[in-house]
């Protein structure tokens, strides 16, 4: 039923701009000891990541605080997609639809005619947007969230 190409697996995690070390490397009596921060040690960034059943890996995206598109001091691969929240640097539904159209959209493309793919994602209020199934499902792509089969599998005890 499934292209496995297409059985994906997505999700998201929040990455530290900026990790000081807890430890520092100095001469035995040393008065002062610097260290380099940059400041930004409470910033975060989040990663989604997705691949699929054949370990195939999608485009990642990379959510950025901030409006409109700022210049980066780097270059930007082709396989990464750059996307900007104005409230904070976590998943939105505004985002979910640009991972949709910028990646899910892209790797949809190669589905085989009379196939259909899945995407394997946790009930993240973004990720059960109607809208955002719908867009899901207009690509050819059931779903399905992680607790739902975690559920599913599972013998409760009561």
């Amino acid at each position: 039923m499934y292209d496995l190409d297409h059985v994906i697996n997505m999700d998201e995690t929040g990455v530290p701009r900026d990790s000081p070390k807890n430890t520092t490397l100095e001469m035995k009596g040393t008065k002062h000891v610097v260290v380099n921060s940059s400041g930004k040690e409470k910033e975060n960034y989040s990663v989604v990541l997705s691949i699929s059943y054949t370990g195939k890996k999608l485009y990642t995206m990379i959510i950025l605080e901030g409006k409109g598109v700022k210049q980066l001091k780097c270059v930007v691969p082709h396989n990464v997609v750059i996307a900007y929240s104005e409230s904070s640097s976590w998943m939105k539904t505004k985002i979910m639809v640009s991972w949709i159209e910028d990646v899910l959209a892209v790797h949809a493309k190669k589905l085989p005619s009379g196939k259909k793919g899945l995407l394997i994602m946790d009930n993240h209020e973004a990720h059960i947007d109607e809208d955002v199934k719908k867009k899901i499902r207009a690509l050819n792509y059931d779903i399905e969230f992680f607790l739902q089969i975690a559920l599913e599998n599972c013998n409760l005890l009561t």
